[in-house]
């Protein structure tokens, strides 16, 4: 259930604001790392950048699939070293790459890709902190709200019993 509300949390801005350069599916993406294995996660973050593709893409068809589920990949074993209520900082980790390896891609597949000082302040710095404020005013303070604040995250390592 809490899964379905975070879609539904992204994909209305989307289609009410397909112009504005926010990966509005990008905190979902990342959601699904914590119940997800990592075949589906890859699936599902291939599946959310195809309807980014689809709804708002600028680029050709395919790239923010792409780049998605190569960040997905990148990220998915690093899960366990942010908390599931550290998501806008995954968020933003997550945008980063992302916005890299769409970069990579259209330079191998367009030809030379020119990266200025201007790019990478705005597309790599000030974008993915804009995505992690969106992650946190519209992903996690609602489900907060729904489905109250989760406990105390436990450790990944526990001690022995003596």
């Amino acid at each position: 259930m809490k899964l379905w509300a975070a879609f539904y949390l992204g994909f209305v801005p989307l289609l009410l604001f397909p112009s504005w350069p926010i990966a509005y599916l990008a905190p979902f993406a990342v959601l699904c790392f914590y119940s997800n294995s990592l075949l589906r996660s890859l699936w599902i973050a291939a599946g959310l950048g195809m309807l980014v593709d689809i709804f708002a893409g600028d680029g050709p068809l395919g790239l923010c699939a792409a780049s998605y589920a190569l960040a997905t990949l990148l990220l998915y074993r690093r899960r366990h070293t942010f908390y599931e209520q550290q998501l806008p900082l995954l968020t933003i980790l997550f945008s980063c790459l992302s916005t890299g390896f769409a970069a990579l891609i259209l330079a191998f597949t367009r030809g030379p890709f020119r990266i200025s000082l201007s790019w990478i302040v705005t597309d790599l710095l000030l974008l993915p902190c804009f995505d992690g404020l969106y992650a946190l005013v519209w992903f996690t303070l609602p489900l907060w709200v729904l489905f109250g604040r989760p406990g105390r995250p436990r450790p990944y390592v526990q001690r022995r019993p003596r």
